[in-house]
């Protein structure tokens, strides 16, 4: 439903109804005015998603096709033409071809998401003969090679979770470039083959004005020659495609663990400072005593003053994954006793409760 709301999207084509879970709230995005075509395979699945869609009362907003997607797929061209959305998430193994599909038939400006998920993160074997890891991966690799595509975004593999990472995309060069020298980011994954202006100029640009945010290289060039211009010209981590996905998201929290400004060895907040580097906490001249976990947690929040931090990438980050992203009441009780140390003694209110998503340090130091 989001997805459609960001995107306007009136018109929207799901390729894999099911029960009509995801149908319903894509419905929903585009209204009473809108239209969504959907595609089961199975016609028990099919009739299940009916009754579901007429007691969402949406039954005049989708109009479910029954049939292999393949044999179905040229006649809703033919007679529904250009998609504003395109959702697939049916069998894995025809993704490449659905994608195909979709590319022909999502109007310029468009979205496409495709569920690139394989139970218990299968799609990171590379000796698997299983035809729908084969799908996705071959999936993956059209669209990281399809120049008609300027943005794709992988869920996390084996899970429907969140990973606590809030992303923004640059669709060329020239918008990265403005992006990077005017918004602050905790990091960026930096793409060496963009339109407008490359990669390793952008790098070289932002470090010549000061910006030292982490910068991740993710690129197709595994050249030995390529990692070193690139770390030499300022970046800090250089990853060749193909990639695991898991060791994408450890590169980006080891790159997350060296927060704030590049040589700070400390963080403030008006009067509350932060030590990094001696490893202590003071409010104006009093010296607070930390634990590690407690000095790890503030430092969380002190290098990203005003900006929520979410619960999940709290846990992860001060816990090192070792927690599950449920157990968010370890992370209330430490908080409690960072706000018994930083905040009541001195009467001040520094950290905040985004209620239902994380916690926001005052700038100003409360």
């Amino acid at each position: 439903m989001v997805l459609a709301l960001l995107c306007r999207a009136e018109r929207v084509l799901e390729i894999g109804t099911l029960g009509g879970y995801s149908t319903i709230w894509l419905g929903r995005g585009v209204g009473a005015r809108g239209r969504v075509v959907s595609i089961e395979a199975n016609e028990e699945h099919a009739a299940v998603a009916r009754a579901n869609l007429s007691t969402a009362g949406l039954s005049d907003v989708v109009d479910v096709h029954v049939g292999p997607a393949l044999d179905v797929l040229p006649v809703v061209a033919r007679e529904e033409g250009k998609f504003d959305l395109v959702f697939i998430d049916a069998d894995k193994e025809n993704n490449p071809a659905y994608l195909a599909w979709a590319l022909a038939m999502t109007r310029a400006g468009g979205l496409i998401v495709g569920d690139n998920v394989v139970r218990d993160g299968s799609v990171l074997d590379r000796e698997s003969d299983d035809a729908r890891v084969s799908g996705i991966r071959a999936f993956n690799e059209l669209l990281a090679g399809e120049p008609r595509v300027v943005a794709t975004a992988l869920q996390t593999v084996g899970s429907k979770g969140h990973d606590g990472f809030a992303v923004e995309t640059a669709v060329d060069g020239l918008v990265a470039l403005d992006l990077g020298l005017n918004r602050r980011y905790d990091l960026i994954v930096l793409d060496l083959m963009l339109p407008g202006l490359a990669g390793l100029d952008l790098c070289t640009r932002w470090r010549a004005a000061g910006i030292g945010t982490p910068v991740l290289v993710l690129t197709a060039r595994d050249g030995e020659q390529d990692q070193v211009r690139a770390l030499t010209l300022g970046a800090d981590d250089y990853l060749p495609k193909p990639f695991s996905y898991r060791v994408l998201l450890a590169r980006l929290r080891a790159l997350l663990r060296r927060t704030g400004p590049r040589g700070a060895t400390s963080l403030a907040a008006g009067d509350l400072v932060l030590d990094r580097a001696a490893r202590t906490c003071h409010r104006g001249t009093a010296e607070i005593d930390l634990t590690p976990r407690e000095f790890a947690l503030l430092e969380l929040l002190m290098a990203r003053p005003g900006r929520v931090v979410p619960k999940a990438f709290a846990l992860e980050q001060v816990w090192d994954g070792a927690l599950a992203a449920a157990e968010t009441n370890v992370l209330e009780v430490y908080v409690g006793y960072l706000r018994r140390k930083v905040d009541l003694p001195f009467g001040r209110h520094a950290i905040g409760t985004v209620r239902g998503t994380g916690y926001r340090l005052d700038p100003d130091g409360g």
